[in-house]
């Protein structure tokens, strides 16, 4: 990536951004388990989870009886915010 622009982004993530941009040929796989490897490793205790949905899917798909009904997805209520707002 040829830019000396700092960022909030962190390289491993631009890079991804980059490849993913450019059609480069990467190993997705390989660094869907190196962030989750490094995630795993840390210390950290305000790290973002890397790939949460990926990984919720890939646990109830092994695990599909740890899901109770009240974890199922449901129909909710629909606000009316117009009448929220003129409370």
């Amino acid at each position: 990536m040829p830019t000396t622009h700092s960022s909030d982004i962190a390289t491993c993530l631009g890079r991804f951004i980059y490849a993913v941009g450019t059609r480069t040929k990467m190993d997705n796989g390989r660094y869907v388990f190196d962030q989750t490897m490094r995630h795993a490793k840390s210390d950290a205790v305000k790290l973002p989870i890397a790939f949460p949905t990926l990984l919720c899917k890939i646990i109830l798909s092994q695990h599909p009886n740890i899901v109770s009904a009240a974890d199922l997805p449901m129909k909710r209520d629909s606000c009316n915010a117009l009448f929220l707002l003129k409370r």
